[in-house]
This record gives structure tokens, sequence and C-alpha cells, in this order.
């Protein structure tokens, strides 16, 4: 049993990601997209994964460019394989809780792009990182 604040560092540009809690077959986290942001097309292999709107909106996208809007408290569920994309509204930042669950025995998951670069989700996995941007001085986002 572990408890856990549902808290990321606010960031100007860029993403984040903070690893909340994990165990072998769940990760639970948050993202943070600047606004306008563009995530591409790709897949994750292995796993189901949920996307929460804690704050901002986005719009999802699956491979043929169907669409579906989700806004604050609204979700978007990702079945293992599902090719999809989205892309952060552009008035605010997008906050998302992220939850992991991997599929069966399967130790790893793998994120597969659209041009078919592979990246073991697991290849550096920090509990926090920035990509893009940087964390601003002494700001929390939290629920």
């Amino acid at each position: 049993m572990e408890k856990y604040n549902v808290s990321i560092p606010k960031i100007s540009g860029g993403r984040a990601q903070n690893i909340l809690t994990r165990t072998e077959h769940l990760i639970v986290g948050m993202n943070v997209y600047e606004p306008g942001r563009k995530i591409s097309l790709h897949r994750h292999i292995g796993q189901d994964h949920t996307l929460l709107v804690l704050h901002g909106e986005a719009s999802f996208y699956d491979e043929t460019g169907n669409s579906v809007l989700c806004k604050k408290g609204e979700g978007f569920l990702i079945p293992d394989g599902f090719n999809y994309r989205f892309d952060a509204g552009t008035g605010q930042q997008l906050v998302l809780l992220r939850i992991e669950a991997k599929k069966g025995d399967k130790p790893k998951s793998l994120r597969v792009a659209a041009d078919g670069h592979v990246r073991n989700d697991e290849d550096g996995l920090q509990e926090f990182f920035v990509l893009g941007g940087k964390v601003v001085a002494g700001e929390t986002w939290e629920l």
C-alpha cells in the first residue's frame, strides 16, 4: 500500500511527465503539455492506458483522423495497439492523469511511432522529466 499526491511541477514550454506511483503492472503519472503542443501518431504495445484531462482540453485522433475532444473531467481510453495522436488545446496548458496497465505477463511495453520507430517505454523511465521547457521554480499543479 502506498499513498501518493496528484501533483506535478509547473513548466514554461515543452512537456513534462511525473510518475506518481507504480507496481510491476501499473503506472500512475501526470503529464503536462504547453498549449498547442502536438503528439504524433503512435501506439503502445503490451499495455492499455487511459488519459484523464485534469486541466485544459485535448483533441484525440485515431489513424483515420476521427477525433474526440476531451475537456476537464473527461478521459480517453486507449487499448493495446490502438494508433492515436493528440493535440493540447491552445488556451491553456494541458494536464493529464495517465494510468497505464501492462497486459498479462509482458514485462515491458513498447511505443511504436507511425514511421516504425520503436521505443521501450521503460528505457530511461524517470520519476520526473521536462522536455523542451523549464520548471517554474516554486510552482506546482495539484488536484
